[in-house]
């Protein structure tokens, strides 16, 4: 049950000031209407969502005012990589070592498009070596301090958009979501 909650949470990790009506969240989680209207009364009911009618819509958005919102999101962001790695098997030894860093998997690997022959589109947030050995894939590595993540998500730089809007957290799921928290309570 839980997990239809997470695909509905889902829609707003790439912009959490997203609003959304009842329909498009419907169609883009891919839950029947009547499901969807279900789950969406039920995080109303514990503050994690609010909506505001627009016209003749009623809209949808995260209450970034409720700390059990962004733990929500943190659970979301843990979900997607669960998906991820049962669609991706190689990650899991991957990922059993011991890693520091923030990594965020971007590009047609996190839209789940990728063959044997993609590259792996990697952002690292952070220090610390990587057991790229484990991984069959050709890296495409962007590596950043966590500084320049900040400073790059304030900027609204363009890859930093990019990479928001499809892409699978490996690890740090908390450090991540917290900066985009940040972030969104600022702006």
């Amino acid at each position: 049950m839980y997990q239809k909650r997470y695909k509905i949470l889902e829609l707003y990790l790439s912009n959490f000031k997203e609003k959304y009506y009842l329909r498009q969240i419907s169609a883009l989680s891919r839950l029947p209407l009547r499901t969807t209207q279900r789950l969406l009364n039920e995080l109303e009911k514990e503050k994690i969502i609010k909506s505001k009618m627009e016209g003749k819509n009623k809209y949808y958005f995260l209450n970034l005012q409720n700390i059990k919102t962004k733990l929500y999101l943190i659970i979301a962001e843990i979900n997607k990589t669960i998906n991820f790695i049962e669609k991706y098997k190689h990650f899991k030894s991957f990922l059993k070592e011991k890693i520091d860093a923030c990594l965020v998997v971007f590009g047609s690997f996190s839209t789940y498009k990728a063959d044997i022959n993609s590259d792996l589109d990697l952002l690292i947030i952070g220090n610390g070596d990587l057991p790229y050995y484990l991984l069959p894939y050709k890296i495409h590595q962007i590596k950043i301090t966590k500084k320049q993540f900040e400073k790059f998500l304030s900027e609204g730089q363009a890859l930093i958009k990019e990479i928001l809007e499809n892409h699978v957290i490996l690890t740090n799921h908390s450090y991540f979501v917290n900066k985009l928290w940040e972030y969104y309570e600022k702006s």
